[in-house]
């Protein structure tokens, strides 16, 4: 079990780096000179037009959510706050995966406060992305009920695993455009991290009060 942990909590601190990787959309021309290496901040650009082309060609953003007025602004404005809700969740995730790491016991103020905002992402990001329905056959969670401070770290470890499954998903390589299986792995994945995270926020706000 322990091995099983670890393992999960190492597969959660999921560099923001490798994430983007797996946004690589465009091929570029080689071009015959040796290309000179780039700045972070002229990496980072390229990254987030790749990010952001992505999304467009594929046709993840639900469209429904922009104002048909204001077409191109607003889009602009939908696929930054999506890219930033998917960075976000894993930075989330990965502090809370060094906190079961360290098994120091939790600061149940900051565990309310991180997962208030994972769901909350989380559930901008089912809403912001055209996503087909989730596949049956989700993996059983733990209720809120069922939490208690000896189950919280497992309670963590499933809510990591349903992170790392949604950010790791091949629907977000080019080659694989758009995927309805996939979608719908990716669906499911969101409705697991938001249904959890309000389990988890739910017990960390019961456990922070003081017993009677």
């Amino acid at each position: 079990m322990k091995r099983y942990q670890d393992t999960s909590a190492v597969r959660g601190i999921i560099s923001l780096t490798a994430a983007v990787a797996f946004l690589l959309i465009l091929s570029t021309p080689i071009p015959a000179q040796r290309p000179q290496p780039l700045s972070p901040s002229e990496r980072k650009a390229r990254e987030r037009t790749r990010f952001e082309q992505d999304l467009q060609l594929r046709g993840l953003i639900n469209e429904r959510n922009v104002d048909q007025s204001e077409n191109q602004n607003q889009l602009r404005q939908v696929i930054e706050q999506t890219k930033v809700d998917f960075e976000r969740i894993q930075v989330l995730d990965r502090n809370l995966m060094l906190v079961v790491l360290a098994n120091n016991g939790f600061d149940y103020k900051n565990l309310t406060d991180s997962t208030s905002e994972i769901r909350k992402r989380a559930k901008r990001l089912k809403d912001n992305m055209k996503l087909p329905p989730p596949i049956e056959g989700q993996a059983d969670l733990l209720k809120p009920n069922e939490i208690g401070q000896p189950q919280m770290k497992t309670a963590l470890l499933q809510l990591n695993d349903r992170i790392v499954s949604f950010v790791t998903n091949p629907l977000f390589q080019a080659a694989n455009w758009i995927d309805v299986q996939l979608g719908a792995k990716a669906s499911r994945d969101l409705d697991a991290i938001i249904e959890l995270s309000g389990d988890i926020k739910k017990s960390a706000e019961r456990l922070s009060k003081p017993s009677k």
